[in-house]
């Protein structure tokens, strides 16, 4: 028989204010983590030699090859994934298609929508926000007035009408703009839905405000781009918390010092109360890397440790039961691992990280991690995440200058970018 971990009984939270008084302009720091999180497109001519040949073989066989003929599960695009516009009061300039060149510092909502920042003439400061709404084969673009020119190139998407470029928010896809509030929220018991984990970077893995000297979750509301703490404090650092498909919330961090170690903490009720998982089992001094669940009943935890020859061994945990219990570490039959994501069939994806700047291929296993297969196309990938509206990203090597999105976690294509 398996054995398994029993996990500590939930805790409710305590509403308690933040220790210190938040400071004006907070989109700064979060920017600032996005804009070195993100990749930059390094190497715009293999992009453009790979668009155009992409371009032109789909002249000849039909749009069939430009698109993956299947659609994002029903169950995998959240509540708020087709929201409607709201007009703001600042009005932005159209930019005819042939403008919109050079887009970069793309934050890819699903395999479909996109936004980017885009400069104008020969100016290095973004002057539009770029959206596509199919892919990259067509995109739009505004541009704002001189006066509301933003000064960060870091574009951080909440849904598909509502982007954040700088101290500015759009709610209809960037042809109106408001100005956003400065400062934090106020505290919040649990996250609503519709609003999007605070995150430094694309996609459903996020990451903790630092608010009185301690890490806190935090959440933004997409009718405002306010950053809301939560009150609940799990006493962890450097943590990163996903989504699953029925609301419930997924966390790994590390104890605070002088504790070490880690641990999984998941809550079936948007953050009010939460469950806690810590492996105890060897192999000693493992490092967690993520956690995730697609349904929110089956999820992995991924953990690392050093093998022979200065090797990365990995890892995995799994539950079928929403977190409650956790079966013993088995050893994926790979020579590292860079992170795992659950899949809608209970199936997984794990990237077998041979080099840091190289990075390695995406395996895929439907077996509870026994055996592997290679997911076809994704030679030189870094890591792999969910998308915010459904879907999954693979972060390609930067010499790669791509962005490769999924419907189903197997078949990818590239965002064509102009």
């Amino acid at each position: 028989m398996t054995p398994t971990w029993r996990t500590s009984t939930p805790t409710r939270s305590a509403t308690s204010a933040p220790r210190s008084s938040p400071k004006a302009g907070c989109w700064g720091p979060l920017q600032l983590r996005a804009k070195q999180r993100r990749r930059t497109v390094r190497t715009r001519l293999v992009v453009a030699v790979a668009a155009v040949f992409v371009l032109a073989v789909g002249a000849v066989a039909g749009p069939s090859l430009l698109r993956p003929s299947f659609s994002i599960p029903a169950s995998s695009v959240p509540d708020y994934a087709k929201t409607p516009p709201v007009t703001g009061p600042i009005q932005a300039v159209a930019v005819a298609p042939e403008g919109i060149k050079k887009v970069t510092n793309v934050d890819q909502l699903d395999p479909q929508v996109a936004f980017g920042v885009f400069p104008l003439g020969n100016g290095l400061k973004p002057a539009g926000l770029a959206r596509t709404l199919d892919g990259g084969r067509s995109w739009t673009g505004w541009r704002l007035p001189d006066a509301y020119e933003p000064n960060s190139m870091a574009v951080y998407a909440l849904n598909d009408e509502t982007a954040i470029i700088d101290n500015l928010i759009t709610r209809d896809g960037g042809r109106t703009w408001a100005v956003l509030k400065s400062g934090w929220g106020s505290p919040i018991a649990t996250v609503p839905a519709g609003w999007r984990l605070y995150s430094g970077s694309a996609g459903y893995s996020a990451s903790p405000v630092i608010m009185g000297g301690r890490e806190q979750l935090a959440a933004i509301d997409p009718a405002t781009g306010v950053i809301h703490p939560l009150s609940h404090h799990l006493g962890l650092v450097g943590y990163r918390i996903s989504e699953a498909t029925d609301g419930s919330l997924w966390l790994l961090g590390q104890r605070d010092y002088p504790a070490h170690g880690y641990v999984v903490n998941v809550s079936h009720d948007r953050g009010m109360t939460w469950s806690a998982f810590e492996p105890k089992s060897p192999p000693p001094n493992t490092n967690g890397l993520n956690v995730s669940s697609f349904d929110g009943r089956t999820g992995y935890l991924l953990s690392t440790a050093a093998g022979p020859n200065k090797s990365t061994l990995g890892y995995l945990y799994t539950t079928h039961d929403g977190g409650k219990s956790w079966s013993a570490a088995r050893q994926v039959p790979l020579s590292a691992a860079g992170g795992v994501e659950a899949l809608p069939d209970g199936g997984m994806l794990v990237v077998n990280l041979l080099s840091p700047d190289t990075g390695g291929p995406v395996m895929t296993s439907k077996d509870g991690g026994q055996t592997f297969q290679t997911v076809p196309g994704l030679t030189y990938t870094t890591a792999i995440s969910r998308l915010l509206g459904g879907g999954w990203q693979a972060n390609a090597a930067h010499f790669q200058s791509t962005w490769m999105a999924s419907a189903d976690g197997i078949h990818y294509t590239p965002l064509l970018l102009p």
